[in-house]
């Protein structure tokens, strides 16, 4: 059995392996402007780059929504990457024997140019699909995440 942290992103189920999430933080309420124009965000000594998945799935702008939670990642090359989630992510476990390889497709925003497996989840309430993430390919792909300052 592995571990994942999951979380949602509109309808998607989303999840990283959890080696890759080095932590859970609140979003700062007073991020710094300017860095924020840039999609970076401060966390104590780092400067970290903000991804919004909300746009690499195609999805509408969701400045609006609020995401209180950042996921800070690593991937493998040791690059610190934020992602805004609007609640805590959840911790999963299932067996990699139930997923199932997605092709790539680099061509157009979705869920496709982001995941790399997906996996059909079953539990008491529901069946969910969850969507693996691949940092590597959400990296390549990222256009900085705007966060909202309180004077914007």
């Amino acid at each position: 059995m592995e571990k994942f942290i999951a979380f949602a992103v509109s309808d998607y189920r989303l999840a990283l392996p959890i080696a890759t999430v080095l932590q859970v933080v609140k979003c700062p309420l007073n991020p710094n402007r300017e860095l924020s124009k840039m999609g970076l965000i401060q966390i104590g000594q780092h400067t970290i780059r903000v991804v919004d998945l909300h746009q690499q799935l195609g999805l509408e702008k969701s400045d609006q929504v609020s995401r209180p939670f950042l996921l800070i990642t690593q991937s493998s090359s040791k690059d610190l990457s934020a992602i805004p989630v609007g609640e805590p992510p959840s911790l999963i476990e299932f067996s990699l024997e139930r997923m199932q390889q997605l092709p790539l497709s680099t061509h157009q925003p979705g869920v496709l140019a982001i995941a790399s497996h997906a996996a059909i989840v079953s539990n008491e309430e529901a069946t969910t699909t969850i969507f693996l993430l691949d940092l590597n390919r959400i990296l390549n792909a990222v256009t900085p995440a705007l966060l909202p300052t309180q004077n914007s």
